[in-house]
């Protein structure tokens, strides 16, 4: 069944970004891949569908004894190409190898990962698409540079999933690489993939970014305070209190219309306006968004910066949650506001300010966040606070929505999806992780393809 690539010169050999082998007509009998490929189709496939990826995908394979092609895959797989890898690339392999079936359709995606588990070694994939895929059916096996962090920088090659070719490379801390979203809305990307394995091999520890500066409570006066807020959030008595009431139940709360009409739509149009300079922020193991420079905004977004970040929505905050922004006491333990401090006792030291980080987002198709467990800014008790521009006609379809999850589980503990003018506030302790939903190609149906997020993160 394995063809004579060796021979018939069918093999591509790659050295940058990382060194990846792909190997064309890799089965010389068609029939036996069309048998293959109906047992395949014929399979269960689980929904897989996470920060980091969306499609379809099967148990693994070398558990199926039924059938007869999936079954000789396997064995031609873990005997005779596990030899031959072993004899080219000199590294030592086990006689076992994980083994699965995928399939992804319009607007699945695998984003930026370095497939790095223990014992993982060779990382291989065969394609069983339709001959005439091609680079506008996007699916194509994405290889990143790195820099000098050991961080993904940018794509160098592209490979297209060229039907009955068999694309392999060495898992290594700088093999990342990516699914690229599937754009064909008729056309399905099939392929078996899966890893050999073989001795575990010490890596180096992860790369840690450098901690973002935090910013301190500003001035503002009372005559601009009331330029800004809808009055209704002024209400201490009764509707602070409510807020603050449901928000100690479930941690989150999104409050509508927080600013006032006019203001919203000044920072609407703004956020558009050709003078907001947006930078693309990576790496792409960790993020792919656009964040405004702040060295160069305009007069409405400087002041709705310093607005978010003033004495006052600290205190506003503060009464809405019942959290403690305001006064910095040692110890980690999170206590409450100065209005419930008495039943905590409270003698703890003041040692700093009230802090926050501040920024303005732009989302639009492509952009994501990943969780990740190297997230400087996740170990702390922390307010997450978002405003939202320019998502009115948004669908959780999309993309694009926040969702929290505990650390190491999958299960969602929260979704907040973008909404025009709210105000989503969010509590989270150091075992919850966050992330924003790769936004895909069904952006690309409406008007705005994008929308904008006044983003910040107050800690306790």
């Amino acid at each position: 069944m394995l063809s004579l690539f060796c021979i018939l010169g069918c093999a591509n050999l790659f050295s940058e970004p990382f060194l990846c082998c792909q190997l064309k007509d890799f089965i010389e009998d068609q029939s036996f891949i069309c048998n293959l490929q109906s047992e395949l189709n014929k399979l269960e496939l689980y929904k897989k569908d996470n920060d980091l990826y969306k499609f379809r995908q099967s148990s693994d394979l070398k558990n199926i004894k039924s059938k007869p092609h999936i079954k000789a895959l396997t064995t031609m797989l873990s005997t005779e190409v596990r030899l031959w890898l072993k004899d080219v690339t000199g590294i030592p392999l086990y006689d076992t190898i994980d083994l699965t079936c995928s399939k992804y359709k319009y607007t699945d995606v695998l984003l930026c990962h370095d497939d790095e588990l223990e014992g993982r070694r060779i990382a291989f994939i065969m394609y069983l698409t339709p001959d005439e895929w091609s680079t506008e059916n996007g699916g194509q096996l994405c290889l990143f540079n790195t820099d000098e962090h050991g961080q993904p920088k940018e794509i160098m090659k592209k490979l297209i999933p060229q039907r009955n070719s068999f694309v392999f490379f060495e898992v290594t801390p700088t093999s990342f690489h990516q699914v690229e979203e599937v754009l064909s809305k008729n056309k399905v990307r099939w392929s078996v993939a899966g890893w050999f394995h073989g001795p575990n091999i010490e890596r180096p520890h992860p790369y840690i970014e450098p901690v973002k500066p935090l910013s301190t409570a500003t001035d503002i006066q009372t005559e601009e305070v009331k330029k800004w807020l809808n009055v209704s959030y002024l209400d201490i008595e009764s509707a602070l209190k409510h807020i603050q009431s449901q928000f100690e139940e479930e941690s989150e709360i999104q409050l509508e219309n927080f600013f006032l009409d006019n203001k919203f739509e000044e920072i609407s149009h703004a956020l558009q306006s050709d003078s907001v300079v947006w930078t693309k922020r990576g790496p792409p193991n960790k993020r792919n968004l656009y964040v405004a420079d702040e060295g160069n905004l305009p007069k409405v977004l400087q002041d709705c910066l310093h607005f978010m970040k003033s004495e006052f929505m600290f205190y506003l905050l503060e009464h809405m949650t019942g959290l403690n922004l305001t006064e910095k006491t040692q110890g980690s333990k999170p206590k409450k506001a100065k209005s419930d401090s008495q039943l905590d006792g409270d003698t703890k030291q003041n040692i700093g300010e009230p802090s926050c980080r501040a920024e303005l987002r732009k989302w639009c198709h492509g952009s994501y966040t990943l969780a990740h467990d190297t997230d400087t800014e996740a170990h702390d008790y922390a307010l997450d606070v978002s405003i939202f521009t320019h998502c009115n006609d948004w669908k959780e379809c999309y993309g694009g929505f926040i969702s929290y999850i505990a650390n190491g589980e999958d299960e969602e503990l929260l979704t907040v999806n973008p909404s025009d003018n709210s105000l989503s506030l969010v509590y989270r302790d150091h075992e919850t992780l966050r992330f924003t939903k790769h936004i895909n190609h069904l952006i690309t149906e409406i008007d705005t393809p994008e929308f904008y997020e006044i983003y910040v993160v107050f800690y306790e």
